[in-house]
């Protein structure tokens, strides 16, 4: 698949027959056809968010972006729970694919009792007002899909079969659609969401291949994974904590300007993060010999990003969110953008290199400053406190990871520590 002039639109004209070459776009020239692919779903999937934005300000107002702001933080737990590593540690099995793709869907079932528990938990906790816990609960559950997403992505990957991805954005888009004409609560929105995306997640492993796997192996090749979660889980947990003071210290209106920030950023992600997970298989391998190129690329699209971060903002604040002031708070963040590319190339690169001592330190020190600055600045000064902190606390990390990332990028053995920073991360 093709992807011409950054429309984002598949070439529907196949290759002459005897043709040895074949057109690439300059998106697949960057990013390759997997990546190409990958960025297409995200951006599909960021299309939604927007989307289900938009519906919940003309449903539920404001107030109703709060509310689904702070079960956000829950979906981004359970999101990296439900994925127990198996996204770093399958590239690194010696088995086949269909192995592979059994060993996901037993991890799948096997993590859907979790998902409710959690929920429900967390929506009793931070509900203000009866009955907004089953709000929070139902949709804290989709972290379970998106979940599973990471993991049908590096399957994919692997296989060489992305494109198939596709259809999960498509599903997701159809429950929006189905919920902004239902004349329902918000509860009932969310519950016509979540069985979209449930169904988008079964019709990708209903057209994979699966093999013959013990529960014991399937078991071990998870818990393999795991040893990559704490820094998963301290990452997730630095950047929610965020999501938890906010959500406890400004009132719902205030929130869902913070989420409507939060998505855009996120959107604003999409390109970097789609260029260093179709690359991950190969920064496995040859972490030396695609690491300088890659973080030059991503450097450049990175101010190109903010660019367009600017002008959407600036268009969405005024024409779309009617929110004063948004376009002040989105020129804030796009600061930020060439920070999270970098940190999260580098946060990549290490675990691509087997550096987990040094990534669970990294994502140690994100926790602590993390939330000290951002509890502090927040406290001052409200809303603009969270933007404040955001822009700060990305770029502060970018220079922590750089320091310990440096010796993969420049070819030189990284070593850390012992256990498995021992790794001589593939670059002598």
């Amino acid at each position: 698949m093709s992807i011409p002039f950054l429309r984002f639109v598949p070439s529907m004209f196949p290759t002459p027959a005897g043709s040895a070459t074949r057109w690439s776009s300059p998106i697949d020239s960057v990013m390759g056809r997997d990546g190409a692919s990958l960025l297409l779903s995200r951006v599909l999937q960021m299309a939604n968010g927007f989307a289900l934005s938009l519906v919940l300000i003309k449903k539920f107002g404001l107030a109703g972006v709060g509310t689904y702001t702070v079960a956000a933080v829950a979906t981004s737990a359970l999101s990296m729970l439900c994925s127990v590593g198996l996204p770093y540690s399958l590239p690194r099995e010696s088995i086949r694919d269909p192995e592979r793709n059994s060993v996901a869907g037993l991890w799948a079932v096997l993590l859907l009792p979790l998902v409710g528990v959690v929920a429900i938990a967390f929506g009793c906790l931070m509900a203000r007002r009866p009955g907004e816990w089953i709000e929070i609960a139902l949709f804290a559950c989709g972290g379970y899909f998106l979940g599973q997403i990471n993991v049908l992505n590096t399957l994919l990957l692997l296989q060489r079969c992305i494109d198939r991805m596709l259809i999960v954005p498509l599903f997701t888009f159809a429950g929006i659609v189905m919920g902004l004409f239902h004349n329902g609560s918000m509860a009932q929105f969310a519950v016509i969401l979540l069985i979209a995306r449930a169904m988008g997640n079964i019709a990708v492993f209903a057209g994979m291949k699966y093999g013959r796997v013990s529960v014991s192996s399937a078991v071990r090749y998870g818990v393999s994974g795991l040893k990559y979660s704490p820094m998963d889980v301290l990452a997730m947990v630095s950047e929610q904590a965020a999501g938890l003071i906010a959500a406890g210290s400004l009132p719902r209106t205030d929130l869902g300007q913070y989420g409507l920030c939060q998505q855009l950023l996120g959107a604003a992600d999409t390109p970097g993060w789609a260029m260093v997970q179709s690359r991950y298989p190969e920064l496995v391998r040859t972490p030396l010999a695609l690491s300088r190129h890659l973080r030059q690329s991503l450097f450049r699209i990175s101010f190109l990003v903010a660019a367009l971060l600017l002008g959407v903002g600036a268009v969405l604040g005024r024409y779309v969110y009617n929110v004063p002031g948004f376009f002040a708070m989105m020129a804030f963040l796009a600061l930020s953008i060439p920070s999270r590319y970098l940190t999260n190339f580098y946060d990549q690169l290490l675990r691509a290199a087997g550096c987990i001592r040094a990534g669970t330190q990294l994502a140690t020190a994100k926790l602590v400053g993390g939330v000290f600055v951002f509890w502090m600045l927040v406290s001052a000064l409200g809303l603009w406190g969270c933007i404040l902190a955001s822009v700060l606390i990305s770029v502060a990390l970018t220079f922590l990871y750089r320091q310990r990332a440096l010796p993969i990028v420049n070819g030189r053995s990284l070593r850390l520590g012992g256990g498995q920073d021992g790794v001589r991360a593939g670059v002598e």
